[in-house]
């Protein structure tokens, strides 16, 4: 987790997501009802890396990554849960 300061001086924790698909068309983070387009990753840069960094308010998030819209990968830097549904998140 990194810290950005906002314009009224309070620091607010923020993380970064990053996943390397050098192929991938585009790339988001999916947390938030599973929307699969709610958090688009920039990139890629020049080594195929991804990436995208905001607020979260803290808490425990299952995520998985959505490449070119409807593959979802493990963030492969993160441990992964099982879903519940057969699946790990």
């Amino acid at each position: 987790m990194c810290v950005t300061p906002r314009p009224d001086g309070i620091r607010r924790p923020y993380q970064l997501f990053s996943l390397v698909a050098p192929d991938a068309r585009t790339v988001s983070v999916s947390f938030n009802r599973w929307d699969p387009l709610r958090h688009p990753l920039s990139g890629p840069d020049r080594s195929g890396m991804w990436t995208v960094s905001f607020v979260l308010p803290p808490g425990r998030y299952e995520y998985l990554f959505v490449v070119n819209g409807d593959t979802w990968v493990l963030d492969p830097g993160a441990s992964s849960v099982e879903d519940g549904l057969g699946d790990r998140n």
